[in-house]
């Protein structure tokens, strides 16, 4: 357990000065991080979490907390939310909201939280799959931090992510170290080419990161895992099954690097 900090303070600092780097006001900012804890409320078109919570509490006295990165948070309108309320409650307020990114990341993260539960996979019903994301302890970072037009093919160019972990290194830097997660979820995966968050934190951050299999990376000093995954617009993520199979792959990949010895601390 962590020594219990203000995360959310500290998330407000950084931004107000990542922004100003930028060269963009707070409003054209994409704040993210530690996902809120507070009550939900109905914004006219999605239910949200406008407060932070107990979630700093919650992160600091969990054993197992997840940082989960991806790209950055597509946007056609303009309009820009706050990654750390969303939910993934439907408008009618008990269904899960059908959109491609909770459809993944739930499972991932259940996965990679829970690989040692006896329960086995994330659970198909709606409600357990939203009371779990809910309550978990789980941080959400963009490496791009400024909202941008969708990809027309759906898809998630390596050169845009690395153009972003160039730009905001020490930022960026700054706020992996922030959280000091002990399992880090990096959803930039690509077919051929190495998953360039995996690079940037092997290069910037575990200096000592080992391949394990296909999808942990482990640091020998800080008993750190590293997960290997793709972003949910892949083509190779594109129905439940092939989900759920992620899923697997990620709990049996840790499974697999702690029956060869390696010292997970989670």
């Amino acid at each position: 357990m962590k020594d219990e900090i203000d995360y959310n303070s500290k998330e407000e600092e950084l931004f107000d000065n990542w922004a100003k780097y930028l060269g963009v006001t707070r409003n054209e900012f994409v704040p993210d991080g530690l996902l809120f804890h507070g009550d939900l409320t109905f914004d006219g078109a999605n239910w949200v979490r406008e407060e932070s919570g107990n979630n700093s509490a919650n992160w600091s006295q969990s054993h197992r907390r997840l940082l989960i990165i991806t790209r950055d948070q597509p946007c056609d309108d303009g309009n820009t939310w706050d990654v750390r309320g969303e939910t993934p409650l439907a408008p009618d307020g008990h269904s899960f909201k059908k959109i491609q990114m909770m459809k993944c990341l739930i499972p991932w993260a259940y996965a990679a939280l829970l690989y040692d539960n006896d329960k086995g996979m994330c659970p198909n019903d709606e409600i357990s799959k939203i009371d779990f994301w809910l309550a978990a302890p789980i941080a959400r970072m963009n490496c791009g931090k400024v909202a941008g037009n969708r990809v027309k093919d759906g898809g998630c160019p390596r050169n845009k992510v690395v153009s972003y972990l160039e730009e905001s290194k020490s930022f960026i830097l700054q706020q992996i170290e922030l959280y000091d997660a002990n399992i880090l979820l990096c959803c930039s995966g690509y077919d051929k080419a190495s998953n360039p968050i995996v690079d940037f934190i092997k290069e910037n951050y575990l200096f000592d990161l080992k391949q394990i299999n296909n999808y942990v990376w482990f640091s020998s000093s800080t008993n750190k895992i590293v997960i290997d995954s793709y972003h949910f617009s892949n083509r190779k993520i594109n129905n439940e099954n092939a989900i759920m199979c992620e899923a697997q792959y990620i709990r049996d990949s840790i499974l697999e690097a702690k029956q060869k010895g390696y010292t997970i601390d989670c």
